[in-house]
């Protein structure tokens, strides 16, 4: 069923509600949850361009970290968010000659698994997705890296790698709770985490913007604690392209997809 643009704004009316005041928006919450149905309705414009091949005019900043970490035969974990253009970021990663993989939960690969592959099939290129809760597939995801792949995890999805100690912190004063595995991951396979936004600016151009890596550390709630202090900065100017909104209630409690814990894989695998 396709909602209109009333049905999007009431969704985000009704999340945004419970925390509005907590938030850093200059309009009322009327005004900006219409302002986020707007981008909710051009991100499924922005998809219907990448199933017809349109993001020639895609621009990529600071790719020259990934050339370096390419050069050094280094990996690296893409440490992305649902903002806009989200799912461009593995495609332009891959158009551009660097071998990327999508980390994923099985279940979000039942939504948009297939969209994935078809975007990826219809450049030419190969889409390849790995299963963050599955065990075999975690091990997979620990060598591709110390091979010198990149591997993109949407983190503010705040499921599928399961940890003990999750970290728990303020966002926009708002007390949160979220998965650090990531971070772990990252420090097991010895390999950097490099923070990417993905947006429209001012000027509607289509951005892809990799941040300065972060080195792997065993400070893993510390590591997922810089990743969202940068989701929050860019969420002070781009408060309405992010889709997370819509499902920030994951990360008031602790209530991952079923998934394999990542301290039981660390101890079976000897890593």
């Amino acid at each position: 069923m396709n909602l209109t643009k009333k049905d999007i704004q009431n969704q985000y009316k009704l999340r945004l509600e419970i925390i509005h005041k907590q938030l850093p928006f200059k309009e009322g919450l009327t005004d900006i949850s219409n302002k986020c149905a707007i981008q909710r309705l051009n991100m499924q414009n922005d998809n219907k361009e990448l199933l017809n091949k349109v993001n020639a005019n895609t621009k990529l900043i600071n790719s020259d970290i990934l050339t370096q970490l390419k050069s050094d035969g280094r990996g690296a974990v893409i440490a992305a968010f649902h903002t806009r253009l989200y799912p461009y970021i593995p495609l332009m990663i891959s158009k551009n000659n660097y071998n990327v993989k999508v980390a994923i939960s099985s279940e979000v690969d039942k939504e948009e698994g297939k969209f994935y592959r078809q975007i990826m099939e219809n450049n030419n290129l190969r889409c390849n997705i790995l299963h963050i809760e599955r065990q075999s597939h975690l091990k997979k995801i620990i060598d591709n890296l110390r091979k010198g792949n990149f591997i993109v995890f949407y983190i503010d999805g705040n499921m599928g790698i399961k940890e003990k100690n999750m970290a728990t912190f303020k966002f926009f004063n708002t007390p949160i709770k979220v998965q650090t595995g990531v971070a772990r991951l990252a420090n097991i396979a010895g390999v950097p985490i490099l923070p990417t936004l993905s947006y429209c600016n001012s000027s509607n151009e289509k951005i892809i913007e990799f941040l300065d890596p972060i080195k792997p550390s065993n400070n893993y709630k510390l590591q997922t604690i810089k990743i969202y202090k940068i989701l929050e900065k860019f969420l002070e100017q781009y408060t309405d392209q992010w889709e997370g909104w819509l499902y920030f209630e994951n990360f008031f409690t602790n209530n991952p997809v079923q998934s394999i814990s990542i301290d039981e894989f660390e101890h079976k695998n000897q890593y």
